[in-house]
């Protein structure tokens, strides 16, 4: 059976960082793993990873060494495998409490290469839309993009917290060797990289992702 896996990672996010983790772990349909990578805070970030791991006993829980937001997709590698779906998210973003059903049934219940879907801008969290369909465009199926990407530089994918890719084509892109070559940019990593392995690509325009708007940057 397919596992549905979201990796979170976190950088001096306290302040966004239960709202973030409450929305993965009450999703209508629930994640099998929940990979939160804490990446060097010295705020109290470590302290409220903690405490949601009493709780739940499918959140797994890495601290390391500053890296950057690469690092962390890297190192959460060891929990993924390929009959996995992978959900990107940044701490600071959140999920409606239906968005990981809608998408799955989107998909048949099964894995898909690469899923992207977009983003809807909220400052607070009771701005949060109880529901991620958020408009009736029709999907767009991609079957290659290597040679557009490759030729005109154009990207087809959406921010990280709107990304997902099958358990094969997270450890065919990951752990990359070189992370601080893409430090704060793992998602274009991602995106490029499953273009040019090949990666058949679906666009979800109707569900959208809380993306936060805020001043505080990752590093």
């Amino acid at each position: 059976m397919i596992k549905k896996v979201c990796v979170i990672n976190n950088y001096n996010y306290a302040q966004f960082l239960s709202d973030c983790l409450a929305s993965v772990l009450n999703q209508s349909l629930p994640f099998d793993k929940v990979v939160i990578v804490d990446d060097g805070s010295t705020d109290n970030s470590i302290e409220i990873i903690k405490n949601f791991c009493k709780n739940n006993s499918n959140l797994f829980p890495i601290f390391k060494a500053n890296g950057g937001q690469l690092s962390c997709f890297n190192v959460a590698s060891v929990y993924v495998d390929d009959e996995s779906q992978v959900f990107f998210l940044d701490s600071d973003d959140v999920y409606p409490k239906d968005y990981l059903e809608l998408i799955m049934n989107k998909l048949g219940g099964d894995k898909f290469d690469f899923v992207y879907t977009s983003g809807k801008h909220f400052s607070n969290i009771a701005d949060i839309a109880l529901t991620a369909l958020s408009n009736d465009y029709a999907d767009i199926l991609w079957n290659k993009t290597s040679a557009i990407v490759r030729q005109q530089s154009i990207w087809i994918g959406d921010i990280t917290s709107s990304l997902s890719v099958s358990g094969r084509i997270y450890k065919s892109i990951l752990p990359y060797p070189y992370p601080e070559d893409w430090r704060s940019r793992a998602d274009d990593l991602i995106i490029y990289g499953a273009s040019i392995i090949g990666a058949k690509k679906l666009s979800i325009p109707s569900l959208s992702i809380g993306y936060r708007r805020h001043n505080q940057s990752d590093s």
